[in-house]
């Protein structure tokens, strides 16, 4: 599992919310470190393959939406 995005995408990871395009978190998330646009998606470890398909998907909608890619 740790190759699944392997030649798929471009992870870049930070601690700036404001920067980022989804935030990624494993247990209760607290609403007020949360931005009104932002991204966020649950994920349970040890990470599964549905988790694993979510996030594909989440980076896919991200590439399209601002690549304007189909």
């Amino acid at each position: 599992m740790e190759n699944y995005f392997q030649n798929k995408f471009e992870l870049r990871f930070t601690a700036d919310l404001e920067k980022s395009d989804l935030f990624i978190y494993a247990s209760s998330l607290n609403e007020e470190s949360r931005s009104a646009g932002e991204r966020a998606l649950l994920v349970h470890f040890p990470i599964n393959e549905k988790d694993l398909q979510l996030l594909d998907d989440a980076f896919m909608q991200i590439c399209q939406k601002k690549y304007k890619i189909d």
